[in-house]
């Protein structure tokens, strides 16, 4: 017995020093009554009324996710992301946060994100009063728009990849990378994981992890990742049927709902017709949740290869396994196995079969 209340007592020392405990405080303007607690996706963790001065404070444990938003009312009319750890201040006036150094980051790191928001908010209401109007947007503010936007991103990437390498010490940078993790190059943020940094063991950054792992099955030189898919006619194949057999073979994902994929598919017939003699095939792996539409599409467009799909959408094992997150997207398998090649459209694919097969 004895024996046991000290396992206990221990148990709960381990238990107690895994969570963390937080104390928030903070002032909302005036004429407010609550401020919402609501973690990353949006529940409602806790909720407090504002008192008469306009103060309000939360405190708890983060046993889970370290991340949250402070709202000021319930339609979130104003929101501060804050850390979970320690004493925070929160300004829903100023809209300031004030913390240890994870929180302080997170805060700098929330501005520059508004910030890039905002700078696009103008040409968005431009382009909203036009639609609203019923009338057709202008092709300069579209363009206008579109060459903002890729600035914007251009801009956040670099701004992020300065944030995850000179913070490996911290965990606020969880956000920052699940945020933006689609604006940077794999191999960069494959390269990151292995210098095993703090924040990669936040929950957060653990939902980019399953991704990184797909995506590091797609590098060149990767033996390929077998899986099993059907047919048009029901009948299940694994990919291993059709790659390391001595050709070049290309998968490509893709769905019948994806404009891109079907403007792509006219240059990918083009590689068909003039490579299969010489031994290279193509395999096929849609991301369409309707057979009929599928289906259909391999027909109305006459794609002669091997098509396989397990109807499920985004959450298609070939999606899981190889990390896929836009489409179109292409993987070229070499001979032995491996992955030779990935990302392969256009003009592009036609280079590396020339490339492989000669003129």
């Amino acid at each position: 017995m004895k024996k046991l209340f000290l396992l206990m007592m221990l148990l709960g020392i381990i238990l107690s020093a895994t969570a963390q405990d937080y104390k928030i405080t903070g002032v909302a303007p005036q004429g407010e009554k609550m401020v919402y607690l609501r973690n990353l996706s949006t529940e409602t963790v806790d909720s407090v009324a504002v008192d008469a001065k306009g103060n309000f404070s939360f405190s708890g444990d983060a046993a889970g996710d370290h991340f949250a938003g402070v709202i000021l009312g319930s339609k979130v009319q104003r929101q501060l992301l804050v850390f979970l750890e320690g004493n925070v201040q929160v300004d829903l006036v100023n809209m300031t946060v004030k913390g240890n150094a994870d929180n302080e980051g997170l805060h700098a790191w929330q501005k520059l994100e508004l910030n890039a928001a905002e700078s696009l908010q103008k040409t968005v209401e431009r382009i909203r009063e036009y639609q609203e109007a019923g009338k057709d947007v202008p092709e300069d503010l579209v363009t206008e728009y579109r060459q903002s936007y890729q600035k914007l991103t251009e801009d956040l990437g670099v701004k992020a990849k300065e944030v995850l390498t000179n913070n490996i010490d911290k965990r606020y940078p969880a956000y920052t990378l699940f945020s933006v993790y689609s604006l940077l190059d794999q191999d960069f943020i494959i390269d990151l994981q292995e210098k095993n940094p703090a924040y990669m063991k936040e929950s957060l950054a653990q939902k980019v992890v399953k991704q990184i792992d797909g995506w590091k099955r797609q590098k060149v030189g990767t033996p390929f990742t077998d899986l099993e898919m059907a047919d048009t006619a029901g009948v299940m194949h694994k990919l291993s049927e059709y790659v390391g057999k001595g050709n070049y073979v290309l998968i490509d994902f893709w769905a019948s709902w994806c404009g891109p994929c079907m403007k792509e598919v006219p240059n990918v017939i083009a590689a068909y017709e003039k490579y299969h003699p010489k031994g290279f095939d193509i395999v096929g792996l849609s991301f369409d949740n309707a057979a009929d539409a599928w289906k259909g599409a391999i027909v109305r467009k006459n794609l002669p290869w091997h098509n396989l799909s397990d109807l499920k959408g985004w959450k298609s094992e070939a999606a899981a396994v190889y990390g896929v997150t836009a489409i179109p997207q292409t993987l070229l398998i070499a001979p032995d196995g491996t992955i030779a090649a990935n990302g392969l459209h256009g003009e592009g694919l036609q280079q590396k079969l020339a490339e492989i097969y000669g003129e």
